[in-house]
């Protein structure tokens, strides 16, 4: 059985292919690590994507949405690591703060203040650990 499937992915995708996918899947291993490493460290939970249809939303905007899927913890401080600014002059404003990881990243950063901005009350109250 899973001789036939490799036989059958190899024909359908090639050697490029699998590697490709197999590349992608390791990325995503290494992600989900982090992000489980940085909810288990700071006792919360940010991680997970949700479809917002598992949300109650009443807003004019949620058919400009998607999912729920929190920034990725590694990306998200490479990002501000390269930014050229002093953190103390500028506010962190986080449009669709979802579960607040953003927030919670940003705070590791003198700011002079945070905000987030969520449209679904179940992720906010999350945010909240309510």
């Amino acid at each position: 059985m899973i001789r036939q499937k490799v036989i059958n992915s190899l024909s359908q995708r090639g050697v490029t292919g699998i590697t490709k996918r197999a590349l992608l899947y390791t990325r995503d291993l290494i992600r989900w690590y982090l992000d489980a490493s940085f909810d288990r460290r700071y006792r919360v939970d940010t991680s997970g994507k949700m479809p917002l249809s598992a949300f109650k939303i009443d807003s004019e905007h949620v058919e400009n949405a998607t999912w729920y899927e929190p920034v990725p913890t590694l990306a998200f401080r490479q990002i501000i690591r390269q930014l050229p600014i002093r953190f103390e002059d500028y506010v962190f404003i986080d449009f669709g703060s979802g579960k607040g990881r953003a927030l919670f990243l940003a705070s590791d950063y003198p700011f002079s203040k945070i905000i987030g901005i969520e449209f679904s009350p179940e992720l906010h109250a999350a945010a909240c650990g309510i």
